[in-house]
């Protein structure tokens, strides 16, 4: 416990704080400053004067309806100006704020309305609800603009409540915690942990049903503050940084698990802040001391608080120099707050000694709304107080007091976990693990895997920069090029899919079905993208990447000289014996090599450089950079840098919630797919792209002059979007132009939804205006709009228990969406003589894109200068731009590491049953680790777990160590699926490379496919043995009757 003479000083500093209420704080600080400017959001503001008259006027309106004070009223709201104006409107009528996420799945809205007692509840602009149980208000009415601007005169005092706030509860329902205007006076109001000025811009980032919301809002507003509101959709990195560099923000908030993403990531977006609050999750020291020695003008705090105690409770202020062992304190209590830790009989424990986590004070909620018994568990009389009616609220965390009066953290006391008869604190084993220098952060988790069998589970992100010299990194990379190799030059042995050799589409496999994209889909992308190519007019080419010749075959005859490079012999192999199909062009060359060896280029020796499908394939970012920096040294001005079919970044969950999706069984269960998903994001091996890359490469390259992000084109399946393939859906080109001159063509640029526009209105305008430029920007992409859909579900908890429910769902939600298809628009303008382009709107706007329409005479119709592109913005470190593609080569020698270093630590129950590497940990949308989206151990997450049946021969037993050794699997039963355990067409190819080494016999990867388990393959490999056999006692009965050379 705090020692009586602290307590007695916070009490004391703190003895002069306003009574008054929210509202009444807000009015006085109006008359302060009625001109500048509250509130800021998507462009527009609102001054305090303004602010404080919207309020008003819905105030008295909602006082017309009948409101009382005291009552909770329901406001489905997100991030807005109507969301301020609807809490302080609510606030002056004397009631309670209850916000309602309108994503919340409807049962849970339906169970947080239990809860909203008056008659009348509130919805923001554009928000759809169908609440069926109350009156709804929507803010865009203008009824209550009509009401008076002048201040209301309620009675109500500071313990009257303020806004009800839901967090999980332990038994699946949520719980409503009530808190008064007392705990956010107390929260906000000259506090002793931040200093809250007029001259502060504050960005509200948080989710308006998460508690961090209301130090955002009421610490700007009611001390005069800008208060710079966020977007309402989760913003990605990238939008963060610039709001908070666009504003100047000096003051915000941050989840503990992304202020580690922002540190590892955007750190230099941060070097406005003067005040960073953090909290809410166990701290990486190694990345606070990272951001602290950056910012070295910003005071970082370390805070830490249930929601039940108003926001904030205790906080640390970080020392720029100050060194920790193992963890960050959280600290010494905030104003008007009081902290103890006791045992389990409510007494005081020793210095060091780790007790309960018990907190008092002016921010106590009331309690749990509707739920005494609750109430009466988790707030309880403090035995330490002489006032009557004091209580303490039970955290449920452990902590510890520290020599020098701070609070140290140790761990939930619900996270503690029995583990054969053994307690263990999870938090005490990451702790260990966060001092390796190979882990960047660390999560210990149990899993119960059964009634008799409960396990720890250990999840690791490696670090990406740990002491080690750029040779290893170059070592490791080349080792990742090697296993490319390997399972392109296996590949391309196979016979081709077709029987035309320049159409070679061996290994095009669906991630769908695993069986080869249809020859149809094929041909219709090979002819767009090399129409895309020929379009850029080169003579002497540079393909990086050739494979079996699909493009040189079409494009070489057209060129006076060709280069092509791949890292298969076996490719370039394949495509010399058929290199007579390519014409009687001057000069092919064909040169077997990395992507990133440019030797014996000269510098600007060619006018058109490109590689499909191949960046995919690259081990890093960095490597990518390096490439790109070597082509642009060759291409000579006025020529192009072409890269094609490169795999979309902001869509990544999406593919792989669609193709999950499609692979699932009806009766799969959501929370099963949802791991589904999950596991293979974490896994995924590629390296997947966000096009802004590109974009901002411009600037680190002043060679390049324009960049251009388009769409696929694809006419194979028209009026039926759903059946696009993944080529088309989910990858995109990009043309580099390099020293060029030309000035993009621009024009006014309308919105498709703004300007409500429809393909009738398009049609006019193009046979009406046939000589004009006709740009559109963010029109609804009907080829991914059902995947982002299933995407979204696959993040976040909703109604559904099954697959079919999920699926039926997804289509509904993107039946609503009235999206349309990019080839519908692009035949329509290329009917009236329009050459047509289709650009990918941002990264922020995954599901849009943008379209020019360029008359056919026009000089420069194929340089279009879309918004996307035109962008100017330094680079920042290049792995910000993608994945960090899944490396089994390094996780396979780090986990054995980190056992190791962790039985030398902690005793043999302690150390984690399984350890998981994985690139980062997945977010919830308040920022914080969410536990139900990591993946599983694959013995837990195995499709057959608990019905393993074992080989029954020798073949089916060394096929299932195949299998294990390519899909890094320990256990494999006779009858698994080797796609079922998250094999691929590329994992396949391994396997058939491994069987062919193994057993001298040659397996057809079709075969593979047909075949994919121990059991039935082993027949086909006994089968291929057995004519092994025959042909080979043949030929020696043979061999005996002749002569050697007779044959």
């Amino acid at each position: 416990m705090l020692d009586k003479t602290t307590e007695k000083t916070i009490y004391h500093q703190d003895s002069n704080a306003n009574p008054a209420c929210i509202q009444t704080i807000f009015e006085e600080q109006v008359k302060k400053t009625p001109n500048a400017v509250a509130v800021f959001f998507a462009g527009q503001t609102l001054s305090y004067r303004e602010l404080n008259e919207r309020a008003n006027q819905l105030a008295h309106y909602l006082r017309k309806l009948g409101v009382k004070t005291d009552e909770p009223i329901a406001f489905w709201v997100e991030r807005s100006l109507e969301a301020i104006i609807g809490f302080l409107g609510i606030l002056k009528a004397g009631a309670a704020y209850l916000p309602i996420d309108p994503c919340y799945p409807e049962e849970r809205q339906l169970e947080m309305l239990k809860n909203a007692t008056s008659k009348v509840g509130l919805v923001s602009s554009n928000i759809q609800v169908h609440s069926g149980k109350i009156p709804l208000l929507h803010l865009d009415c203008q009824d209550f603009y009509q009401e008076s601007t002048e201040n209301l005169n309620v009675s109500i005092t500071q313990e009257n409540l303020a806004y009800v706030m839901y967090t999980s509860g332990s038994t699946g329902k949520p719980k409503a915690i009530a808190i008064p205007h007392r705990g956010v006076v107390r929260l906000v109001q000259q506090p002793n942990y931040v200093k809250l000025t007029s001259q502060d811009k504050i960005l509200q980032l948080s989710s308006l049903t998460f508690d961090a919301s209301t130090f955002e809002i009421w610490g700007s507003l009611l001390n005069g503050a800008r208060l710079v509101i966020m977007p309402p959709h989760t913003p990605s990195l990238e939008e963060l940084a610039q709001g908070i560099t666009d504003h100047k923000i000096t003051l915000m908030f941050f989840t503990t698990a992304l202020f580690h993403l922002m540190v590892e990531e955007k750190v230099d977006s941060l070097a406005s802040l003067r005040q960073l609050l953090v909290g809410g999750e166990v701290m990486s020291v190694a990345l606070l001391q990272t951001f602290v020695r950056y910012a070295q003008n910003c005071k970082t705090i370390h805070v830490y608080g249930p929601t039940e105690n108003t926001t904030f409770t205790t906080f640390y202020p970080v020392e720029s120099r100050e060194h920790f062992s193992f963890s960050v304190p959280i600290g010494r209590p905030i104003s008007r707050t009081t902290t103890y830790i006791l045992d389990s009989n409510m007494k005081s424990v020793s210095v060091g000694e780790v007790g309960e986590l018990y907190t008092g004070g002016e921010g106590l909620a009331r309690g749990y709304l509707n739920n005494p018994e609750l109430t009466a568990e988790k707030f309880v009389p403090n035995p330490f107080s002489d006032q009557p009616g004091d209580r303490l609220y039970r955290t449920g965390d452990q902590g510890r007091l520290l020599p020098d009066g701070n609070i140290e953290f140790i761990g939930r006391i619900d996270y503690q976990v029995k583990i054969r008869g053994f307690r263990i604190e999870p938090g005490e084993v990451e702790n260990v693990l966060n001092q390796h220098p190979l882990v960047r952060n660390s999560l210990v988790i149990a899993k119960e895997i059964s009634e008799s069998d409960r396990r720890l589970i250990g999840y690791v992100v490696p670090n990406d920069e740990p002491e080690q010299s750029p040779e290893t990194e170059t070592e490791q990379g080349s080792q990742y090029l090697v296993h490319w190799e390997g399972i392109y030059d296996d590949l391309y042995r196979e016979t081709p899919a077709t029987d035309d050799p320049t159409f070679n589409i061996i290994g095009w496999n669906s991630s769908y079905t695993g069986e080869p994209i249809p020859p149809v889909e094929m041909a219709e992308w090979l002819q767009a993208t090399v129409s895309r190519i020929l379009n850029l007019g080169g003579q002497k080419v540079l393909e990086i990447g050739c494979g079996t010749g699909m493009l040189l075959f079409k494009i070489a005859p057209t060129c006076s000289r060709y280069v092509g490079t791949d890292l298969s012999q076996s490719a370039l192999d394949y495509v010399t014996q058929n290199l007579e199909l390519a014409g009687n062009q001057a000069e092919i060359n064909l040169m077997h090599r990395m992507a990133d060896n440019f030797e014996g280029f000269e510098l600007n020796s060619f006018d058109l450089l490109f590689f499909n499908s191949v960046s995919q394939h690259f081990p890093t970012m960095d490597y990518l950079l390096d490439v790109m920096e070597k082509a642009v040294a060759v291409v000579a001005p006025g020529g192009h840098i072409f890269l094609g079919d490169v795999r979309c970044h902001p869509l990544l969950a999406a593919f792989h919630s669609s193709v999950q999706l499609y692979q699932s069984p009806d009766e799969l269960t959501v929370k099963q797919w949802q791991q589904r998903v999950a596991d293979k994001i974490a896994i995924e091996d590629q390296l997947v792209i966000d096009p802004a890359f590109f974009v901002d490469l411009k600037t680190h390259l002043p060679k390049i002059s324009h960049v251009q992000v388009l769409l696929k084109r694809d006419n194979s399946v028209k009026d039926n979007p759903s059946g696009y393939n993944e080529l088309t859906k989910f990858r995109y080109d990009v043309i580099i132009y390099i020293g060029q001159q030309k000035i993009p063509v621009q024009s006014e640029w309308l919105s498709w939804q703004e300007d409500n526009l429809s393909l009738a209105a398009v049609k006019h305008h193009l046979m009406t205006k046939s000589n004009q430029v006709l740009c559109i920007k963010e029109i609804p992409n009907s080829r991914v709009t059902e995947d982002l859909k299933i995407a979204e579900l696959a993040h976040q908890e909703n109604q559904c228990t099954t697959v079919k429910e999920i699926r039926e769902l997804a289509t509904t939600l993107a039946a609503q969406e009235k999206a349309v298809d990019p080839e519908d628009l692009c035949l329509l303008g290329e009917e009236y003589a329009y050459t047509v382009h289709v650009s990918w709107s941002g990264s922020d706007r995954p599901g849009c894109y943008d379209i020019a329409f360029v008359p056919n005479t026009h000089p420069e119709k194929d340089c279009i200068g879309f918004p996307f592109s035109l962008a100017e913005k330094p680079i920042k470190q290049p792995n910000t731009y993608a994945n960090h593609p899944y490396r089994p080569d390094i996780s396979s020698s780090l986990v054995p590491e980190l056992k190791a270093y962790l039985e030398e630590k902690l005793p043999d129950y302690m150390v984690p049953s399984s350890l998981i590497a994985i690139p980062t940990f997945p977010l919830t949308n308040n920022g914080k680790i969410d536990r139900q989206q990591l993946p599983l151990p694959e013995d837990i997450s195995s499709p057959t777990n608990g019905s393993y049946v074992a080989p029954q021969n020798q073949t089916e037993e060394s096929l299932g160590e195949l299998f294990g050794q390519v899909l890094r699997r320990n256990k494999i039963s006779r009858q698994d699926n080797f796609f079922d355990l998250g094999g691929n067409s590329l994992l396949a190819m391994q396997v058939v490379s491994r069987i062919r080494d193994q057993f001298q016999i040659e397996v057809k990867l079709k075969q593979f496919f047909d075949n994919p388990t121990p059991s039935h393959l082993a027949e086909i490999v006994e089968f291929n043995q057995g004519k092994l056999g025959v042909f080979q006692e043949v030929v020696g009965t043979t061999g005996s009757n002749y002569e050697e050379g007779e044959i």
